[in-house]
């Protein structure tokens, strides 16, 4: 049950509202989870865990949202922040019911799969493929990128030493996924997605060096060490492959083009530098663009500078740091194997990140995914789990 919830109206909404004219999808499911959730949690005996500054913090948050909703004359931002939030606290109590989460986080993983392979496929159905700045089902290649790239980071995490203990099927449908998305990431000629593919997979590719190699001790972990051979030089070949495909092409060329035309930023930078010189404690509203002075210009083109001008600095720390929280308790849970759902949310919310910084969208699919698993992280294992803490049987 809890799953099907946060599949049908979290995870599958926000991937089909990357295309613009759908983006009700991301306002509705969100609404009738929480409605849903609700009434599963009210129905129930739930005690879920939460560390005490992480509720004081949400608190904090929550009135200086509050506080920009007051000051701006624009509710926006309580609703943002507090659907974030919402969920966030209906997962943990959701996940705190069930008997066996690394179960729940496999099928979590398995459906946001599932749909995108059918999103993919519908894309085939809607647009003939192309390697020219594909965008399928969407309205905007970049948007297919956002998609693609999406599925990509929340892959590779469940790959990673197969932590959550997916069967033989079941690393086939993930291995399937990882192929045809990055072939489809590649298409779209996104350079931010395939940046943010690179930065996720940088972090698992360091995760397993700080696994495999101990240079203070003089120890090295012979199978970590093989597996990171293995896996540089299957980087390696997938890069050739890609580029005597002409899978790279288009890319390497809308490098080139921006360059020739002296703007390898295409307007951000100097949008950017406008929000930076007309900051603000709680923010200039949705209006922002007359305010720092860029209307009918590039605005925006990353995460982090939207929510400084929408809702302010304080709120835009705020949601840096609830993220950074997320990334630290993944990177800790990974290295210390006390979580096998640590590496997932890892790559998922290094991922986001980086993507997020060249790309404007915060009810992405990334964002969502980041959100329930680290609820469902911090509600612990769960009574059916196999799991054992520090067992690092499953690195790498």
């Amino acid at each position: 049950m809890t799953v099907a919830l946060i599949v049908l109206f979290i995870v599958w909404p926000a991937q089909v509202s990357l295309n613009n004219p759908w983006q009700w999808a991301v306002l509705v499911g969100p609404v009738m989870f929480g409605a849903a959730a609700a009434i599963l949690v009210m129905a129930g005996a739930t005690r879920f865990r939460m560390p005490q500054w992480l509720v004081l913090f949400t608190l904090l948050w929550l009135t200086a949202a509050g506080a920009s909703a007051i000051l701006v004359g624009d509710p926006r931002v309580l609703q943002v922040y507090g659907a974030l939030l919402l969920v966030f606290y209906l997962v943990a109590a959701l996940a705190a019911a069930s008997p066996d989460r690394l179960r729940l986080v496999r099928f979590l993983i398995m459906g946001v799969v599932v749909g995108g392979l059918a999103l993919m496929a519908i894309s085939l159905v809607m647009e003939p493929f192309s390697l020219r700045r594909y965008q399928g089902v969407f309205n905007n290649p970049n948007s297919m990128g956002w998609f693609t790239a999406g599925l990509l980071h929340l892959v590779l995490g469940a790959l990673y030493g197969n932590r959550l203990g997916f069967s033989r099927y079941g690393r086939m449908i993930l291995l399937t996924a990882l192929v045809l998305a990055a072939i489809f990431l590649l298409a779209s000629n996104s350079r931010a997605a395939l940046a943010s593919v690179m930065a996720a997979g940088g972090v698992l590719g360091f995760l397993l060096w700080s696994e495999s190699i101990h240079l203070r001790r003089g120890r090295l972990r012979h199978m970590g060490v093989r597996k990171l051979v293995m896996v540089l030089v299957m980087a390696l070949v997938a890069v050739a492959l890609a580029w005597n495909a002409g899978l790279l092409n288009e890319i390497v060329a809308k490098f080139t083009e921006t360059q020739h035309r002296g703007d390898l930023t295409q307007g951000r930078l100097d949008a950017w530098l406008a929000s930076l010189r007309h900051w603000t404690w709680f923010g200039h509203g949705p209006d922002y663009a007359a305010a720092i002075g860029r209307v009918d210009m590039t605005i925006g083109h990353s995460t982090w500078i939207s929510h400084l001008s929408r809702y302010g600095l304080v709120n835009m720390l705020f949601f840096m740091l609830f993220l950074g929280s997320a990334a630290w308790w993944a990177w800790r849970a990974a290295r210390r194997g006390s979580h096998p759902v640590g590496v997932v949310l890892l790559a998922v919310v290094i991922g986001f990140a980086a993507n997020a910084t060249f790309e404007t969208g915060t009810s992405t699919p990334g964002m969502w995914l980041t959100v329930i698993l680290f609820a469902i992280g911090l509600q612990g294992l769960g009574g059916g789990c196999q799991w054992v803490a520090n067992d690092r049987r499953g690195a790498g």
